[in-house]
């Protein structure tokens, strides 16, 4: 991403760092898997990829 064009325009413009689409949706999956306690499976299919997340909680019970 960094070597996209206007990439560095564009980070100077944002208050916080930019995340390639697959870190964010993994990290938003994560989230929400943590604040509702479950596990969570997802597909995000995309233009050039398809990418597979997956969150499982640790066995605490």
């Amino acid at each position: 991403m960094a070597q996209a064009p206007g990439y560095k325009k564009l980070m100077s413009w944002a208050d916080a760092p930019i995340m390639p689409t697959p870190g964010a949706v993994g990290d938003i999956m994560q989230r929400v898997a943590k604040a509702r306690d479950i596990t969570l499976v997802g597909v995000d299919i995309g233009g050039a990829t398809t990418d597979v997340f997956s969150y499982f909680q640790s066995a605490r019970r």
